[in-house]
């Protein structure tokens, strides 16, 4: 067996394993910025080829980052694996370990995963470096991140769960809420201290105040010389200059505020209209000519990027496209079921679940997601996953047991 470079991560597999030929074109050609690129070598076993030069593994970075930075590496881990999923692609949980979650040396925000175009459960070895055939670990990312950072036990179970489950929808909307709050006790942590410094300094200048009149009045005392009464802590010879210098203040403010007189104005005008008819000087534009000439401002665009989205018994574009059921998606989350008064698609069969599937609108798109139904739930033929959001493209068909639509936007 060859020795695996250094800065390399080997994967092997059986032969036997096929290639999904969709996922390895998008790994190759069109790959997700999330995604490590990887090459892939066919003979007597399937190989996968990773360069890992520049990069540092979480398990590294975690030991120089900043307490409390456990909760937004996992968040951008989890939204990584969920544009990976949207790509159609295999995110297998026993790649997400600690030691295979890579970051850029320059830019830490961006972790960056590993993603294979084999099934899930095919066996696999990895070679690192000079260690080879590594046992493939199990999935130990949350509990090594609840162990490295002290989470409670409802919070580390809570998260696995929802990991495990691969409800990353679920689990992004969990952890953001999470970090939110130990944002908002940092910030009032950070408060708390500003204020109490805020209060010491102020402590201080107010006893620099008290010890300088102090000073003052001791000196006072021993030189017995008379000063003027002091009134609010100010003399009042400084008094009665600030009163005489506000009335001088305003006595100018009147002068400059003073009104012409009517004879003025008049005299003003005549010379303005006579230099304005022997054309001297340009006539007055009326207002509603200078606001004309304004320019007319934009408003912002407020209109949302909104799509609409049918369900047709009758293939859209064709001949066939009126038959049957049509209906149209008019909310971000619309239910497929059984259940008449908590669905927004009732159908009339024993095969479909009360709660069949969901249709989810985000942005400009479409997500599908079966609900946990017993006789599945099938995209262009191919069975979805439980629990686990596939984007939904145009124009293709979408069979909810023994029921079956066609989905298109316009």
């Amino acid at each position: 067996m060859e020795q695996t470079a250094v800065g390399f991560i080997r994967i092997t597999c059986p032969c036997s394993e096929q290639l999904d030929e969709d996922q390895s074109l998008c790994l190759l050609r069109h790959k997700p910025k999330q995604i490590l690129p990887l090459w892939i070598k066919q003979g007597q076993t399937l190989e996968f080829f990773i360069n890992k030069r520049g990069l540092l593994s979480l398990q590294q970075l975690e030991k120089t980052s900043a307490h409390g930075q456990a909760l937004k590496y996992l968040y951008r881990i989890v939204k990584a694996a969920y544009n990976a999923c949207d790509h159609l692609l295999t995110v297998d949980l026993r790649l997400l370990t600690p030691n295979l979650i890579f970051f850029d040396q320059d830019n830490t925000d961006e972790p960056l995963i590993i993603s294979l175009p084999i099934p899930e459960n095919s066996d696999i070895k990895i070679d690192m470096d000079t260690e080879k055939h590594l046992p493939v670990p199990q999935n130990n990312l949350i509990s090594w991140l609840a162990t490295t950072n002290s989470w409670s036990d409802s919070m580390h179970k809570e998260i696995d769960r929802l990991f495990q489950d691969k409800r990353w929808t679920e689990l992004i909307r969990y952890l953001k809420e999470l970090i939110n709050q130990e944002n908002s006790l940092l910030a009032q942590f950070a408060a708390r201290e500003s204020l109490q410094q805020f209060t010491d300094e102020k402590n201080k200048q107010n006893n620099s105040i008290i010890n300088l009149f102090k000073n003052s009045s001791r000196k006072r005392s021993n030189n017995n010389i008379n000063l003027p009464n002091m009134r609010r802590g100010v003399p009042e010879i400084v008094n009665n200059k600030l009163r005489s210098t506000e009335l001088k203040t305003k006595i100018q403010l009147k002068k400059l505020n003073k009104k012409p007189s009517k004879k003025a104005n008049t005299i003003s005008e005549k010379i303005k209209s006579w230099a304005q008819w022997l054309g001297l000087i340009k006539m007055d534009k009326q207002a509603s000519e200078i606001l004309d000439l304004e320019p007319t401002e934009n408003l912002p665009n407020r209109t949302p990027n909104y799509r609409l989205a049918t369900l047709s018994e009758g293939l859209p574009g064709t001949n066939m496209a009126d038959d049957g059921l049509r209906v149209f998606i008019l909310v971000d989350e619309f239910i497929i079921g059984r259940d008449s008064s908590h669905v927004d698609l009732f159908l009339d069969s024993p095969a479909v679940g009360r709660r069949h599937a969901r249709i989810i609108r985000r942005g400009e798109n479409f997500f599908i997601e079966d609900l946990g139904s017993i006789n599945n739930t099938l995209l262009d033929g191919i069975r979805l996953e439980k629990y686990r959001e596939t984007l939904l493209p145009d124009r293709c068909r979408l069979t909810f047991a023994d029921k079956s639509f066609y989905f298109s936007t316009d």
